[in-house]
């Protein structure tokens, strides 16, 4: 990796470090720094050439199980991490199966994730989405990890990484918290997933009202050259599946949102099936193949690709005119490839 190469990814890493910590700590010592790395990539104080660098990292989903089949999976992401040179992984949520975390002592936290994920290459930021299964137990619990652990990144329920690319040019990732936002379109007496085990501190009504108005004035203030929103439940699915009402209408109130402010990707899990689906221009990426299991699924009129044999993985890569996912097996094979151009249209 060339000395341009270390400096960009050095100010991605502090970009996002500024924005994660912003309701922690002060950030007046980073920002510095953060401008004189900017200014040297931008003044060509080092190379006078342009840089072109690709944005590489990883997803998975539905994978927090200490299973064999999620050990696979991590060791074909430890060796796509190691041969991109993946700057983090992102998750699409139920990262401690059946039941997320009672605390920062629970055994899962090991067996589930420190124990599987071990090899160097894997030692990044993992950016966290949350899934139902994890608000079974303890959303605090997951968040309060991330002052722990010095990969495991979840500041809040959700939240956004604006990302740099080269030049100018940025990726806004903005993570949602499928089950908080659903607390704001439940009705009274209406059966919800695991309903007696949520607490509604983060599942409930003002939860859900909050978020969904930050996630509205985010979208509408997004500058960046990529969009990508991130969920753990799917709203556009080729899987085969019982569906809660208030699961139809969260994906009725984002769908038109979505295509209104220009959202490029929705990345979910949930359902267990490697999917690729396009409604009004909006790519839908499902990977809840992390390692619990299959769910029956068969194509519907949006479907492009989908697969239900495999547990894998997606790896991406990023410039400012394209984006690249690959879905993975567990012994690193590629299911399927999506290219997707900034004029919204597939390669």
């Amino acid at each position: 990796m060339g000395p341009v190469a270390r400096l960009r990814r050095l100010q991605r890493q502090l970009t996002l470090k500024v924005q994660f910590q912003q309701n922690r700590f002060h950030a007046a010592l980073l920002l510095p720094l953060l401008a004189i790395i900017s200014l040297c990539v931008a003044w060509g104080l080092l190379y006078s050439g342009p840089v072109h660098k690709p944005l590489y990292f990883l997803s998975v989903g539905d994978y927090g199980t200490g299973s064999v089949e999620q050990r696979a999976v991590g060791n074909q992401m430890a060796e796509a991490a190691e041969k991109h040179g993946a700057e983090f992984v992102l998750t699409v949520g139920d990262n401690f199966y059946p039941r997320g975390i009672k605390d920062l002592n629970d055994p899962l936290i090991k067996s589930n994730f420190e124990d599987i994920y071990v090899e160097k290459s894997l030692q990044i930021p993992w950016y966290i989405t949350l899934g139902d299964h994890d608000h079974r137990e303890s959303v605090a619990a997951q968040i309060a990890y991330s002052n722990v652990s010095k990969r495991w990144q979840l500041p809040s329920p959700y939240y956004i990484m604006n990302i740099p690319l080269s030049g100018i040019h940025t990726l806004d990732i903005i993570v949602t918290d499928s089950v908080g936002l659903e607390g704001l379109l439940v009705k009274e007496n209406e059966t919800r997933r695991f309903e007696n085990d949520y607490d509604m501190t983060y599942a409930g009504l003002e939860a859900g009202r909050r978020q969904f108005e930050w996630l509205t004035e985010v979208l509408a203030n997004s500058k960046a050259d990529w969009r990508i929103v991130v969920g753990h439940r799917p709203l556009q699915s080729c899987a085969d599946r019982k569906r809660f009402p208030v699961e139809e209408r969260l994906r009725d109130l984002l769908l038109p949102l979505f295509v209104e402010y220009g959202v490029h990707v929705y990345m979910h899990g949930h359902d267990h099936v490697g999917q690729h689906l396009l409604d009004k221009g909006v790519v839908y990426v499902g990977n809840g193949v992390g390692g619990f299991g299959v769910h029956p699924a068969r194509a519907t009129n949006n479907t492009v690709w989908f697969r239900n044999d495999y547990m894998g993985f997606i790896t991406h890569k990023v410039t400012p005119s394209l984006m690249e996912f690959k879905y993975k097996n567990h012994k690193g094979v590629t299911m399927h490839k999506i290219i997707l151009k900034q004029d919204y249209s597939e390669m």
